[in-house]
């Protein structure tokens, strides 16, 4: 498989992530937004983010590198303020603390892993340029 295609699977998997955490915190929104309203306003951030940086993967045709740091640096964000809720909780959030088997809250941290993964991955690709693999040494003799 060649470079090009690689990135476009990597900026495809990471805009599939991105809308899976936007999906994931649009069902979690209604509650939190009555539990805590500075929560829902992180979360209404959150899910805006996701969609502008998946549509901008999808839609850019070259420079995505910011695109994918953009991405796995809202990824670590929310894992962040997921870990931050269950240890020491948040001003008028508590309720969270130890609760880290929560359904939503693991298929979140899966998904951004797997964002943070990607992104990082597809960031080294495009910066580390392409090597020539030498079959033999007559190959290498040749290309010395």
């Amino acid at each position: 498989m060649n470079t090009q295609s690689t990135q476009l699977i990597r900026r495809g998997i990471t805009a599939l992530g991105l809308i899976a955490i936007a999906i994931i915190h649009i069902l979690d929104l209604p509650s939190k937004w009555q539990e805590v309203r500075y929560l829902g306003v992180a979360y209404i951030g959150a899910i805006i983010t996701s969609l502008i940086l998946a549509e901008r993967l999808v839609m850019k045709r070259k420079n995505v590198t910011l695109d994918f740091y953009l991405s796995a640096l809202l990824s670590v964000s929310i894992l962040a303020g997921f870990t931050l809720t269950r240890t020491v909780g948040l001003p008028g959030a508590m309720d969270d603390i130890g609760n880290w088997l929560e359904p939503v809250g693991l298929v979140s941290i899966v998904v951004e892993i797997l964002v943070i993964w990607n992104s990082l991955r597809a960031v080294k690709e495009i910066d580390t340029p392409a090597v020539a693999v030498v079959s033999s040494a007559k190959d290498f003799a040749r290309a010395a």
